[in-house]
């Protein structure tokens, strides 16, 4: 005879969906990627067994955010499409929208800015019309990112500190220290590395006030390209060892890339030049 499942059992499934929930942050931060992965694998599971079709919606779109940050992009790119599927059948616009974002990520990860720009432009319109600030500041510097990579850098400063101003009224420094991040780049490729050094530098500040080491890594790594482009060696090398320390603790898929620049910088200098 088959029995149903019992209800303490139920209870189990329903924690290990919550604690992985709420590990989230923590393991994002700390570059713990693979324990991000694999606590979200089990929260899929119990949402499946539980029949909570948001729930599972959320350990697809979290597994989405993980694998991309670990550079598995295709599984990434999975995950975030059957988010958005679970999103649209519940009507979650908000989720929708933050699915979207993710898929842009992706997609720009992938070498593909101009359909990364069409998802978060669809991201953009989802968070406007719920009137979700957040997410609006989130969209409009992911905007800007990419459309720095397509080379439109003042259109970039103008994506990104309507971000900052935003981020700043809402009081959310994480999302204002990826603004920063942003404007940096932009006024990097403009050949204004004062205005670049200062962006990062904020960027800085604010990430290692919320412990976030992963994005510390990057900003490091653009700083350091910003330091020898303005012709001081020296403390681009100093600024790419603090960032490459970070990585190898953490798994940062950056590593290989900071070891190629501390052995060669000169050629990372002429390959950025010969992209403006």
């Amino acid at each position: 005879m088959v029995r149903a499942r019992s209800r303490p059992s139920r209870g189990l499934d329903a924690h290990a969906w919550q604690l992985a929930r709420a590990l989230e942050t923590f393991f994002d931060y700390r570059g713990h990627l693979h324990d991000w992965a694999a606590s979200q694998r089990t929260a899929l599971k119990a949402a499946r067994r539980l029949g909570e079709r948001s729930w599972q919606a959320g350990a697809h779109r979290s597994l989405g955010v993980a694998y991309t940050q670990m550079g598995r992009l295709d599984e990434g790119h999975t995950h975030f499409h059957q988010a958005l599927d679970l999103y649209d059948h519940l009507g979650d616009r908000v989720s929708q929208a933050h699915t979207y974002r993710g898929l842009g990520w992706v997609c720009d990860r992938q070498g593909r800015p101009r359909e990364a720009l069409d998802h978060n432009e669809r991201a953009l319109r989802l968070y406007r019309g719920a009137d979700h600030r957040g997410g609006q500041a989130m969209a409009l510097n992911n905007a800007g990112w990419l459309h720095a990579m397509l080379g439109q850098y003042e259109r970039t400063l103008d994506y990104c500190t309507q971000a900052v101003a935003l981020n700043r009224e809402i009081d959310d420094r994480h999302a204002e220290a990826g603004a920063w991040d942003s404007l940096g780049y932009a006024h990097h490729h403009l050949a204004r590395y004062a205005d670049a050094t200062g962006c990062y530098e904020r960027a800085l500040d604010l990430v290692r006030g919320v412990g976030d080491r992963f994005n510390e890594t990057e900003i490091l790594h653009h700083l350091g390209d910003t330091r020898l482009a303005a012709g001081d060696h020296e403390a681009a090398r100093l600024v790419w060892r603090q960032a490459l320390e970070i990585a190898e603790e953490i798994g940062h898929p950056a590593a290989d890339e900071l070891r190629d620049r501390l052995m060669d910088p000169a050629r990372d200098l002429s390959e950025d030049q010969s992209q403006r």
